[in-house]
C-alpha cells in the first residue's frame, strides 16, 4: 500500500543560510582590524610624503638663495609667497597640498644693513585640501654675504 505523501517542508536550505549568516557575523569583526591597519598605514604614508616634499622644497629654496634669485631686500620685506617649483608643485597637487613659504630675518633691522652674516627663519606652510588643516615647518638658515657683497675681497670672487 502506498502511503499518502505528507506535505513535508524541507528546511535544509534555510538552515544552511542561517548557519552561513552566523559564521559571517562572527568573522566580519575580525576583518575590521585589517581595515584599520590599512587606514593607519595610508595616513603614515601621507605624512611621510608630506615631510619628504617639505625637505625638497627647503632644498629648492636654499638653492634659490644660493643663486641669489631671492634677494635680501625681499627677505627684509618679510614676504610670503606660494611655492612655484613645477615638479614639486605637481607632486604637491597629487597628494592634495598647497605650499606657501616666508622668509624673515631674526636680528634687528639696524644690524641687518651693516652685518655680513645673517640668521634667517624660513617657514614652509603646507595646507591640506582634504582635511582643511595646515602644517608649519620652520628652518633656520645662515646667510653669509661675505667679501663679494662689501667688495673687500679679491675681484675674482
Amino acid at each position: 500500500m502506498l502511503q499518502p505523501q505528507k506535505n513535508k517542508r524541507h528546511f535544509q536550505l534555510l538552515e544552511v543560510m542561517i548557519a552561513m549568516l552566523l559564521i559571517l557575523i562572527c568573522v566580519i569583526p575580525s576583518f575590521q582590524i585589517y581595515v584599520n591597519i590599512n587606514k593607519q598605514q595610508a595616513n603614515v604614508i601621507r605624512v611621510n610624503q608630506r615631510d619628504h616634499l617639505v625637505h625638497l622644497i627647503h632644498a629648492d629654496l636654499i638653492e634659490k638663495l644660493y643663486k641669489q634669485t631671492i634677494s635680501l631686500d625681499q627677505i627684509l620685506a618679510r614676504f610670503q609667497a606660494p611655492f612655484e617649483g613645477e615638479e614639486l608643485k605637481k607632486k604637491l597637487e597629487e597628494i592634495g597640498y598647497e605650499a606657501v613659504y616666508s622668509l624673515c630675518f631674526l636680528s634687528s633691522e639696524k644690524d641687518i644693513k651693516t652685518a655680513k652674516k645673517y640668521l634667517v627663519e624660513l617657514v614652509i606652510q603646507l595646507q591640506d585640501k582634504k582635511q582643511e588643516s595646515s602644517f608649519d615647518y620652520t628652518y633656520h638658515i645662515y646667510i653669509d654675504r661675505g667679501a663679494r657683497a662689501f667688495k673687500t675681497g679679491p675681484k675674482n670672487l
